[in-house]
């Protein structure tokens, strides 16, 4: 009783051992509610001006993950919109993108994500990600000169591979991260209260 009644005067204590384990999981899972992100809005800054950018740029946008915000004149205007919060990623098309991908020869495209929020970071990254191997799957069958489909589809994917998530269904990071983070949370804060109680 004595133990208890030093924890409820003192408003530190109180603070530290009582509200924040209550307030910091409820905080986390709204942060986390939605577990996956859709139309994500990006930027893009496209050099080339070329039909190989404009049919990446169509990809891009019709995937149900990212969205076309803006197509920018240089990398200023899109770190302006990205500053402002407007998009949360930048694609950029160098000059020599159609021209090196016209000779079979290996290109780049870079991506500028904001990292302030790890759901927009991880999903603008995967979607770039599996367009890129798609890209290369069509790059690998022209270089091969199949002579039925059967072979274009052996030399894009000869392994087929299925995905099945057994614990993180949703692959999201509240139901990978959620549990954890609150207990190391729980744990921190009561050890606070406790130092704060006692004067260490």
């Amino acid at each position: 009783m004595k133990t208890l009644k030093s924890i409820f005067t003192d408003s530190g204590v109180l603070l530290l051992s009582v509200i924040v384990p209550l307030v910091y999981p409820l905080l986390y899972s709204w942060i986390y509610t939605n577990e996956v992100v859709r139309e994500v809005p990006v930027c893009i800054v496209d050099m080339s001006h070329s039909s190989n950018s404009r049919q990446f740029i169509q990809k891009i946008d019709g995937t149900p993950d990212l969205e076309v915000a803006a197509l920018c004149g240089d990398m200023k205007e899109a770190e302006r919109m990205l500053a402002e919060q407007k998009a949360f990623g930048i694609v950029y098309f160098p000059s020599d993108f159609a021209t090196k991908t016209n000779r079979m020869e290996q290109t780049t495209i870079s991506a500028y994500i904001d990292m302030s929020f790890m759901l927009y970071y991880k999903t603008i990254y995967m979607t770039l990600t599996n367009l890129n191997l798609e890209q290369n799957s069509k790059i690998q069958i022209k270089l091969a000169q199949n002579k039925t489909a059967r072979e274009d589809q052996l030399q894009a994917a000869s392994i087929k591979i299925e995905e099945h998530s057994m614990y993180n269904t949703t692959g999201g990071y509240g139901n990978f991260l959620l549990q954890a983070v609150i207990v190391l949370i729980i744990q921190q804060t009561l050890i606070l209260g406790i130092s704060m109680r006692d004067g260490w």
